[in-house]
């Protein structure tokens, strides 16, 4: 099942970031399955959802028609730059790469990045800013701080 909204997709086009967050997460209910989502952020750096789909399990095929159905329904011309952002997910690298392959990706994986850095420097009460970086002179900024 996918769901979005059109005044989700108006608003991605006429007032975005270009960045797209893709993730995926276990539903822990009797029936179970798992809950795709896309979101981007807005002009105040806030979370803005634009779909979601659940399905029984994370597979690539899965991934793939999920992509595709947001490829259609956000219509966006592949001229113009497109971030996406994920962990790796099952499937989910492929997928982009089959139905936004203009698109620039990227993988991050906030426990991965915590765990390297941890071996570093003590930085326990960066973490939460390390995970709301919205911009890059903001992680040059941070990158500097932790780093330095």
């Amino acid at each position: 099942m996918f769901v979005s909204f059109e005044p989700q997709r108006v608003g991605f086009l006429k007032g975005y970031r270009p960045f797209i967050e893709v993730d995926g997460c276990h539903l822990k209910y009797p029936f179970g399955g798992v809950l795709l989502s896309v979101v981007s952020l807005d002009t105040n750096s806030g979370l803005f959802p634009l779909d979601v789909c659940i399905c029984e399990k994370e597979t690539q095929n899965n991934w793939e028609w999920f992509l595709s159905n947001l490829k259609v329904y956000l219509n966006y011309p592949e001229g113009r730059n497109l971030t996406f952002i994920s962990d790796r997910q099952k499937g989910v690298i492929t997928a982009l790469e089959i139905h936004f392959p203009f698109a620039h990706r990227r993988v991050f994986c906030r426990g991965r990045i915590r765990g390297t850095i941890f071996g570093k420097k003590p930085i326990i009460a960066d973490l939460p800013q390390i995970g709301r970086i919205a911009n890059t002179a903001e992680a040059k900024s941070l990158a500097t701080d932790l780093l330095w």
